[in-house]
């Protein structure tokens, strides 16, 4: 690696590692704590959006944001080379993590992560149920807040994704335990997958559930057709934890697994209502992280 490009020019040593590629540059943020990232995304025009959380403060080109407490989340729109556009930080006495970043056709800005205790968007405080919860936040394209809103129960719930439809709805994907405060939607066992749909402004229209008989279904990232409504999702469903195959309740409907964890992509209605899914794996674990929607 060009020492002048690397992270840590200490571990610049393994020559058998290629140059990075002309024009493009690395830039590293953290502190003395613990910091993750969480997403990152495109703006037209050559910005993009980075969310992810950090301990005590974050130092990094252009930038120091102090801590509110506890774990903190952090959201920052940058120019093409890294130039600093704003930098906002959220949090509360507990530990708060972003997961998912995702920026609208109007340019507005959708946040999701995970908070435990209380967090304070600018105003918008959030108190989580339980042991902690999935928060969603809209911001305009400065970084003002719109609106934010909370979704989980007393077991827990996690956002790791979030889009939106052609109305200003918003979908936010993750996983929960116990019950969602939705309509009381129980957890079939364990931790279960949920995609939730939130009107414009927060409040909730419906949550669809996706488990089996053990703790270990996500859905980890949500698309939505610009044009049709439709929603695309992805994640990963098991129906034993002896590697058998087996089947997994996914929203009303009955799909045969292949192994100890398998891969899923499903599509739901601007409703809720399912129009299709598959499962695809083999005997060992398998996954599907990401999904996009071309145009």
């Amino acid at each position: 690696l060009d020492p002048t490009m690397c992270l840590d020019p200490a571990g610049c040593d393994d020559t058998s590692l290629p140059p990075l590629p002309v024009g493009s540059w690395a830039h590293r943020l953290g502190g003395p704590g613990a910091d993750l990232p969480g997403d990152l995304t495109s703006i037209p025009g050559g910005d993009f959006m980075l969310v992810g959380s950090y301990d005590s403060e974050l130092c990094g080109p252009g930038r120091l944001v102090s801590g509110t407490g506890g774990r903190g989340v952090v959201v920052a729109r940058d120019g093409p080379n890294v130039e600093q556009r704003w930098v906002e930080s959220y949090g509360g006495p507990g530990s708060d993590d972003a997961h998912g970043v995702h920026v609208s056709s109007t340019s507005r800005v959708y946040v999701t992560g995970d908070f435990s205790d209380t967090i304070d968007f600018a105003g918008s405080s959030l108190t989580a149920a339980g042991s902690g919860d999935a928060f969603v936040v809209a911001m305009g394209g400065l970084g003002q807040i719109s609106w934010a809103a909370r979704t989980g129960g007393p077991g827990g719930a996690s956002g790791l994704d979030v889009a939106s439809g052609p109305d200003d709805s918003v979908y936010v994907v993750g996983s929960f335990s116990d019950t969602l405060d939705l309509g009381q939607v129980p957890a079939a066992d364990g931790v279960d997958g949920m995609i939730v749909k939130l009107a414009d402004g927060g409040a909730p229209e419906w949550a669809r559930v996706i488990g089996g008989p053990t703790s270990e279904d996500v859905v980890d990232s949500v698309a939505v057709d610009p044009d049709t409504g439709d929603v695309f999702v992805v994640g990963s469903v098991s129906a034993s934890n002896s590697g058998l195959p087996g089947e997994v309740e996914f929203a009303g409907a009955t799909v045969a697994t292949h192994g100890s964890r398998d891969a899923f992509v499903a599509s739901f209605t601007a409703d809720g209502e399912l129009r299709w899914v598959h499962a695809f794996g083999s005997h060992v674990n398998d996954l599907a992280t990401d999904v996009a929607v071309d145009s």
